[in-house]
């Protein structure tokens, strides 16, 4: 394990203050020991980077699926609303009809063939 402190020169400054030599050098092992793994759990740039490519390798993949669902979506919400038109223009042809046929046989007013309205049913 590297030393990321300097433990003779603490050893040193404990021993010239009065301290044991013996004393001086465990109290500087300790302190190195701490430091050290302290500076073990810390993140290097290469694992930061690394850990970013990750995510944004992940996000990438999301936002294609993401995209993929979106048109697919879209695909089925178009066929929904021409299906929809179409319903809704069969009906309205279908009442059309309906009705045109009511006014011919029941008023006598309309002439499919010519597509004329015959007036001379109300004004003789």
């Amino acid at each position: 394990m590297k030393n990321r402190i300097n433990t003779f020169s603490i050893a040193r400054k404990l021993s010239s203050s009065g301290g044991k030599r013996g004393q001086a050098e465990a109290i500087a092992d300790v302190v190195a020991d701490a430091v050290n793994q302290q500076y073990e759990n810390l993140a290097t740039k290469d694992f930061v980077r690394n850990e970013t490519s990750i995510v944004r390798s992940e996000i990438s993949d999301l936002r294609a699926d993401m995209n993929a669902q979106i048109s697919a979506l879209e695909t089925w919400l178009v066929r929904w609303i021409v299906a929809t038109g179409l319903v809704v223009a069969g009906l309205l042809i279908t009442v059309i009809t309906v009705f045109l046929g009511v006014l011919r046989v029941r008023f006598n007013i309309y002439d499919p063939v010519s597509g004329i309205l015959w007036y001379h049913h109300f004004f003789g």
